[in-house]
């Protein structure tokens, strides 16, 4: 039996739906009705593909994929269980810094994902797109990693915008518009099942490169800044060490805790040293007649028999 809230056709009608008993009209879908006016006086401004990407532009640190697809002559479909000879993928994650960011707000994108070792590469695919004129080139090989700007490099595509038509079963469907121009600038930084490209009108791609060039003039910087504060979370434990933490960065670590010890021995040492000094200055007598002052420096108003009156009052 199916719940009362569930919206159902009344029989005989196309327009009237059944809603907790009430009737209503059918849902239109995504299009505002005919001569419609907001009393609050609010319009919905369409944000760039720049304005989208400065809002969800991270650096940060977490697992990235390095798997690969592999052919398998005995997968099985996971729903049904037939057999389905296809390529199947093995994941290899690695702990990693990355880039992630959209362009777009919706659905048939979606948020990319570079690593920090690769975003150099992938930004100047993008300039090489612009560059070259929007050419679109051979795909790439899906039996190896494929670096993610050889992914965008492949998947680089010009695509018409989508437009809404019906189905002709009484539903709708999706699809590219044949009679607009193909203005629309897509990539992707990974393949495989359900990898999101970015699109972006050709006019603002440019921009969306420039972005990502200031980004990566200092990359360094942000890939240590996100390890920092990866490892602080850990440190104030917020979070765990992986196992799969870099081993490089342990390392670096537990030198840098090795060069304080170091150092703080070498203090000591220097303070030992000073005080067996003055042990042998007091033993030899060496330091009579001197006064040390705040400053370490040995006083200077010291009498030598009125020698430096004498001369100064023959100076003058």
């Amino acid at each position: 039996m199916k719940p009362s809230n569930t919206n159902m056709l009344k029989p005989g009608s196309n327009n009237v739906v059944i809603r907790n008993g009430q009737k209503g009209q059918k849902n239109p879908g995504k299009a505002a009705p005919a001569a419609s006016h907001n009393p609050f006086g609010k319009e919905k401004t369409e944000k760039s593909a720049l304005q989208i990407l400065q809002e969800t532009f991270v650096i940060g640190v977490r697992d990235f994929d390095y798997g690969v697809d592999v052919w398998d002559p005995l997968r099985r479909e996971e729903s049904t269980g037939k057999l389905s000879p296809g390529f199947k993928h093995v994941p290899h994650n690695v702990l990693e810094v990355v880039i992630e960011f959209a362009t777009n707000e919706g659905k048939g994108t979606g948020r990319q994902c570079i690593p920090a070792g690769e975003f150099l590469g992938y930004v100047q695919v993008l300039r090489d797109i612009h560059e070259s004129g929007y050419e679109t080139p051979p795909e790439a090989d899906r039996t190896v990693y494929v670096p993610t700007f050889d992914v965008a490099r492949s998947s680089f595509a010009m695509i018409a915008p989508k437009k809404t038509v019906s189905d002709g079963k009484g539903g709708t469907k999706t699809i590219a518009d044949p009679e607009a121009p193909r203005d629309l600038v897509s990539v992707r930084c990974v393949s495989g099942k359900g990898a999101k490209p970015m699109v972006v009108p050709k006019a603002q791609f440019l921009g969306i490169v420039e972005a990502l060039e200031l980004v990566a003039q200092n990359l360094e910087d942000h890939v240590e800044l996100a390890w920092q504060g990866y490892d602080d979370e850990i440190d104030a434990g917020k979070i765990e060490r992986p196992d799969n933490y870099p081993a490089e960065r342990l390392e670096d670590s537990e030198d840098s805790d090795t060069d304080v010890a170091d150092l703080d021995e070498s203090d000591d040492a220097e303070e030992g040293t000073s005080e067996s000094l003055e042990e042998d200055l007091e033993s030899s007598g060496l330091d009579e007649g001197l006064e040390s002052t705040d400053s370490g420096v040995a006083d200077e108003s010291v009498d030598f028999d009125g020698d430096e009156d004498e001369d100064a009052d023959s100076n003058e």
